[in-house]
């Protein structure tokens, strides 16, 4: 498949925010791709040897390669069994607008609730603290003096499982204390909102290499942008503004896609497997953001507002948080932000093994030993590479 960007054809639209199924613990059985007939939840089938799938699955959960499924087909159609763990995840944020009383509310804030308490989130002390100060209030209700808090009887509510830095009891009843004029409906508002600011929100990741140079990373797609992450320096090295991606080709049979940018810059990427879910992802940007630049909207907004009358208590607290937003764009994204680790429910993992995790014995290796989750993660690239190079790559 090949599109040009400068002549977009009208297509029917996707769903701008939209709950998508994804399948978070790989089956043990081989399985076939199906073609996806909607851009918004994508069907990703594994195709990973046996005994690869049951290493990564056993060491951690990782935030890329996610494999979605088309919500426009049975779970039978797409090869789901028993084993499989499905999760209601929305995946493209657009509309950046959301009511107080909505479900879409509700959602994503679940959503955001579960991705900070699973270390998911790349967040310093600051934001953390902000992040567990709202789930005290929605535990406990607004401060009082006379609240008496001890994080170590709900820490595993508010706080992730796992974590490098060191957090005082004081720093979260300070941001507690900022909150006593919200409402639970408000606070939550404030979460989804600064989940939004952090650096990996809205960006799907897949492990590529470059056939140009061999090199090996991650590609990351938001809405707004496109990034490289190189294998070695384990960080961000290159990301253009979506808008200069002009034309991108994909060669299913070669697992490779080509994306050709503004100013004659190319990428020919390797993809084995997974090709699909970056052609995919990158035609249904494309769509969302030709709609939403005929409706006159802002493509380019990556953070949910928090809309507030003037001199409401949200108001003062989107002052509070703003300086979280500032320090988001200055960063660049790293491996540590892209690889995690979060409580495993698998049946590839034994019973002593998931006693063992629980026992605290087991190390997240999101903040130990990221090199060897690297190296794990992109053994198979190796061979692909091998085979790639000696297969002629012409059409």
């Amino acid at each position: 498949r090949s599109s040009d960007l400068r002549n977009l054809p009208a297509e029917s639209p996707v769903p701008a925010r939209s709950p998508s199924l994804f399948r978070r613990t790989l089956s043990p059985k081989s399985q076939s791709p199906a073609a996806s007939r909607s851009s918004a939840s994508l069907s990703r089938k594994a195709r990973l040897p046996i005994k690869l799938k049951k290493q990564i699955s056993k060491k951690h959960q990782l935030r890329l390669d996610t494999p979605w499924l088309d919500p426009e087909k049975s779970l039978a159609e797409q090869d789901v069994d028993d084993q499989d763990e499905l999760l209601m995840k929305f995946r493209f944020h657009y509309n950046m607008e959301i009511s107080a009383r909505s479900q879409e509310l509700r959602y994503l804030f679940m959503q955001a609730k579960t991705a900070f308490l699973s270390g998911e989130l790349p967040c310093g002390l600051n934001e953390l603290c902000k992040f567990a100060a709202m789930l005290v209030h929605l535990q406990l209700g607004k401060y009082q003096e006379s609240t008496s808090i001890n994080l170590v009887d709900i820490k595993q509510r508010v706080l992730p499982r796992k974590t490098k830095l060191k957090i005082n009891q004081s720093d979260i009843v300070s941001e507690y204390k900022q909150l006593i004029d919200l409402d639970d409906v408000d606070v939550k508002i404030c979460f989804v909102h600064l989940w939004s600011a952090t650096r990996t929100f809205g960006i799907e990741f897949l492990s590529c290499a470059e056939l140009q140079t061999k090199r090996k990373g991650l590609i990351g797609v938001a809405k707004n942008q496109i990034l490289l992450l190189d294998h070695d320096q384990k960080k961000q090295t290159s990301s253009w503004p979506f808008e200069s991606l002009l034309i991108y080709k994909h060669r299913p049979s070669k697992h490779v896609v080509h994306l050709k940018f503004v100013g004659e810059q190319e990428l020919q990427l390797l993809i084995p497997d997974y090709s699909d879910v970056l052609s995919d992802c990158i035609a249904a940007h494309q769509r969302l953001r030709a709609q939403h630049k005929a409706e006159g909207k802002s493509v380019e907004e990556t953070r949910y507002a928090i809309l507030s009358d003037p001199g409401s208590p949200m108001g003062a607290f989107s002052d509070h948080v703003a300086e979280s937003n500032e320090s988001r764009d200055s960063k660049a994204v790293t491996f540590d932000d892209v690889f995690w680790a979060a409580d495993i429910a698998n049946p590839l993992v034994s019973a002593e093994e998931m006693e063992e995790m629980h026992r605290g014995t087991w190390e997240n290796p999101a903040f130990s030993g990221i090199d060897d989750v690297v190296q794990d993660r992109f053994a198979f690239l190796d061979e692909a590479l091998d085979q790639a190079f000696d297969a002629d790559m012409d059409d």
